[in-house]
């Protein structure tokens, strides 16, 4: 038949018996993922059967903020959170309610200092951020994914958190806004100060295998390789 175009999508979603996950990044096994159940990594595995090599299959990205939806906790696929959340002000408290990382940072850092800390764990978002994002605010809403509480004491027990200890980390977080001088290096503070009577858009988040970087091993000419040939 002439050329073959193999135009597939990653392996991000592959939980199946001959997981390419499972194969290369089998840490990763246990996480949800932003992709839906298509990415398996088909075209790989076609490309394998007929001789074709694969590369850089160990290089696996993770986002820090795949929403969970407390209706469907358990289910392998997450919304994504969009980083316009965070960089609009959103701030990530752990269980206890702390922080305990920049926000803005790279996705990898994020990740790793959630997967250090203590889960559950919240995007949280005051008025003035949620306006400046609305539309966003409203499309999670709408899904699930996202919920308004009245006032931090709203929030402190939604989080199941004394209203005191939560209020601590407000004030912490605004002083370090008004400073420019955050124990996490965090450098830009949109929308703050965070006010404790305002409206606030909360979100469960999760750190989540999002994008793959390796695949089908190709020539200058997009040709799949065997070996260097």
């Amino acid at each position: 038949y002439g050329v073959v175009i193999l135009a597939t999508g990653g392996f991000a979603a592959d939980f199946g018996d001959d997981s390419l996950l499972k194969k290369y990044r089998p840490d990763l096994l246990s996480y949800s993922t932003t992709n839906g159940p298509h990415c398996t990594g088909d075209g790989l595995k076609m490309t394998q059967k007929v001789g074709g090599d694969l590369v850089d299959m160990e290089w696996v990205q993770v986002h820090p903020t795949g929403m969970i939806n407390p209706r469907d906790p358990n289910n392998k696929v997450k919304w994504l959170a969009a980083e316009a959340l965070r960089g609009v002000g959103g701030i990530i408290l752990n269980k206890h309610g702390d922080r305990f990382v920049d926000e803005l940072g790279r996705r990898d850092y994020v990740s790793e200092q959630m997967i250090k800390n203590e889960a559950p764990f919240r995007l949280v978002l005051g008025s003035d951020a949620s306006k400046e994002i609305s539309w966003h605010c409203h499309h999670y809403g709408l899904r699930g994914v996202m919920k308004k509480l009245n006032n931090l004491k709203e929030l402190a027990n939604d989080m199941g958190v004394s209203y005191e200890k939560l209020s601590a980390s407000i004030d912490k977080y605004n002083k370090a806004a008004a400073e420019k001088n955050d124990e996490f290096g965090r450098k830009f503070f949109s929308n703050a100060p965070i006010k404790k009577d305002e409206v606030f858009n909360v979100s469960l988040i999760t750190p989540v295998v999002h994008y793959v970087m390796g695949g089908i091993k190709i020539s200058t000419k997009c040709e799949a390789l065997k070996g260097d040939t």
